[in-house]
């Protein structure tokens, strides 16, 4: 449980459900929460309306990224549900760990 933001999820009125014992977020609450925290101003877009982001490698700029992550088998709907994220990202366009970038899509 220390590696959820909860002054953040505080902040953000957003409720840890629990599961096996271990409190998570959705993966559309973890979106929303990163989405509040680093979307820049666009403007066109309408107040409340979340904007179109995508997450770049910082070193090349390429969108072909991913984070390590843990899922979790969830019984009732019979599918894998992510339950952690984690800072560590990947580019498979340069092939190196990097930092990603969110830049607003269109």
């Amino acid at each position: 449980m220390d590696s959820l933001p909860w002054s953040e999820t505080a902040r953000l009125g957003l409720l840890p459900s629990i599961r096996n014992g271990r409190a998570t977020l959705s993966i559309m609450e973890m979106v929303a929460t990163e989405t509040d925290r680093r979307s820049p101003m666009l403007p066109g877009v309408a107040e409340g309306e979340a904007p179109r982001v995508e997450y770049a490698c910082e070193r090349c700029g390429g969108v072909a990224v991913t984070r390590d992550a843990w899922a979790e088998w969830d019984v009732s709907s019979q599918a894998w549900a992510l339950s952690e994220t984690f800072d560590f990202a990947f580019c498979h366009q340069c092939h190196r760990e990097t930092r990603l970038a969110v830049r607003p899509v269109g």
